[in-house]
């Protein structure tokens, strides 16, 4: 298991080879750069060594406590991330198909101003 000090240097390294600042982080998160930076390099916790200790106690996995509800339990990070992506695109068709109708309305009413308007 990773300690906190090990996540924190795997969060750092890999925010640093992607180009992206504390700031753009902090904002991306949505919390302050002060409070991104604890978690970085100061006191935040990020994983509790009690975590494994309760979800053996409970005969379950860490994931399990700690993900969404609707990522099923023994599902790779891979997996994760392409369910992610999937609900994503799921979520911007009915966006669209939403936006489509708001289209076909516009269109709709305009042709009516239109034939008024002649």
């Amino acid at each position: 298991m990773k300690d906190n000090g090990s996540i924190k240097d795997k969060i750092y390294e890999t925010r640093r080879r992607k180009g992206i600042s504390q700031e753009e982080m902090a904002n991306k998160l949505g919390m302050s750069l002060n409070s991104y930076r604890k978690i970085e390099r100061g006191p935040t916790l990020l994983v509790s060594r009690r975590i494994w200790e309760i979800a053996q106690a409970l005969n379950v996995t860490p994931e399990e406590l700690v993900l969404d509800d609707d990522f099923e339990a023994g599902m790779s990070l891979p997996d994760i991330e392409r369910k992610t992506y999937e609900n994503n695109i799921q979520s911007l068709k009915d966006e669209i198909a939403a936006l489509m109708q708001c289209i076909d309305i516009l269109n709709e009413k305009n042709s009516s101003y239109t034939k008024k308007a002649k």
